[in-house]
């Protein structure tokens, strides 16, 4: 009898929709990149912005006269130089080089040498930055036990990085949506039905690639969750800020966001303000 009912707890823990919702993001995450790696060795590239990617050395500071001028480029300013990380190379750096693609090539550059032009400010620096932390906090460590053949260099370790970010992300977003999608009050099926369209759609390409789409909806979504707790306490309202704000620093439409905010508090003050007025209205005899 034991076994038999905790066979069925397990069986009911699997069968959770949130379980359902993470696994399917899964499958649709390796679904994505093999048909990506496929597609980019079949098809001829439209984007050719792969060849601009260099993954060799950084441009010296002291060939641009010196210091960045950017108040970014002290985030990355370990990276200019090598320190020891492996060079690397071999098929496993070509194949990542054919991953970096559109703005992909720029987050990458940013997180193997830093600000290095003007240009590149378009480009925030959140995500970047976790890119550049994971590669040089798990990536490097790992790739210096490797033979020389299988090590990446430190651009290729940014654009692992990326990979391996961007999908994760997507998966934990996923699961996001359905804990917001259950707050505000829609049922089991259309939220699982949500995270199924939002992780098979034809858009969905940009969620398994070097871009900031992922990280930005997990924090978008993580925001909304905390925003839209029926307890309105003063702690909800700081984390739904505080990753909202994060939000921002990896996209610039995130700030848009703050008009969100507004109007949850607005609702509020309104509804507190016409509770007030109904209470001191006169009471007809």
């Amino acid at each position: 009898p034991d076994k038999s009912a905790a066979g069925a707890g397990a069986m009911r823990r699997t069968s959770h929709p949130l379980f359902a919702v993470l696994v399917t993001a899964t499958a649709s995450r390796l679904a994505t990149l093999a048909l990506t790696f496929a597609c980019d060795y079949l098809v001829t590239d439209f984007d050719s912005s792969s060849a601009l990617v260099d993954f060799h050395e950084c441009y010296d500071d002291a060939d641009f006269g010196g210091e960045r001028g950017t108040w970014v480029g002290s985030l990355f300013a370990a990276s200019t130089t090598d320190r020891g990380e492996p060079s690397g190379g071999g098929a496993l750096n070509e194949v990542l080089r054919r991953a970096v693609v559109w703005d992909g090539v720029h987050f990458v550059r940013i997180c193997q040498c830093g600000y290095e032009f003007d240009n590149q400010i378009a480009f925030l620096p959140l995500w970047p930055l976790v890119m550049r932390t994971l590669q040089r906090a798990v990536l490097v460590p790992l790739s210096a036990l490797l033979p020389s053949e299988l090590r990446v260099s430190r651009a290729a370790g940014c654009a692992l990085s990326g990979l391996v970010l961007s999908n994760l992300f997507f998966v934990l977003s996923a699961a996001s949506l359905y804990r917001l999608a259950r707050r505000l009050g829609f049922g089991t099926a259309l939220a699982t039905q949500a995270c199924l369209l939002y992780a098979f759609n034809p858009a969905s390409v940009f969620y398994s690639s070097i871009y900031t789409e992922s990280l930005y909806n997990l924090l978008h979504f993580e925001a909304l969750f905390h925003l839209f707790d029926d307890r309105e306490s003063a702690s909800a309202l700081l984390a739904s800020t505080a990753l909202l704000t994060l939000a921002t620093f990896a996209r610039s439409n995130g700030i848009l966001s703050c008009s969100i905010v507004f109007a949850v508090r607005m609702r509020e003050a309104l509804r507190i303000l016409l509770g007030r007025v109904l209470a001191t209205e006169p009471r007809g005899g």
